[in-house]
């Protein structure tokens, strides 16, 4: 029984190894992977052509039903960021006018320091 073991455990994996090579360069084997490929493809084929019209219908129905939900999101944001943009324009018509008065106030320097020479 040990000596069993002991023949099993050095020639097991090389006569696993060998086995499995020649099933699988074998031509009865080759053959029948590609039998089965064609017809694993034939049935997915068919039933991506079964399952269309769901997929379909369920793809009109998303959006049907998203695009009322979806053109609200897009009112209910405009409104929120309303005051945002005011504060915005507002900002950008203060930091003009800052940079008009800005820029008068140098202008004033200049002619003041002309005047004084």
């Amino acid at each position: 029984m040990v000596s069993g073991r002991i023949f099993s455990e050095l020639v097991g994996k090389k006569l696993h190894q060998t086995t499995k090579q020649a099933l699988l360069n074998s031509p009865t084997f080759v053959r029948f992977a590609q039998e089965s490929s064609k017809a694993a493809e034939g049935a997915l084929k068919e039933a991506m052509r079964k399952a269309e019209p769901a997929i379909s219908s369920a793809r009109e129905e998303v959006m049907r039903k998203a695009t009322p939900a979806l053109a609200s999101a897009r009112n209910e944001v405009a409104k929120k960021a309303e005051p945002a943009w005011e504060s915005i324009r507002s900002g950008a018509a203060a930091s003009a006018a800052l940079d008009m008065g800005k820029r008068a106030g140098q202008m004033a320097f200049r002619e003041l320091g002309k005047r004084m020479k």
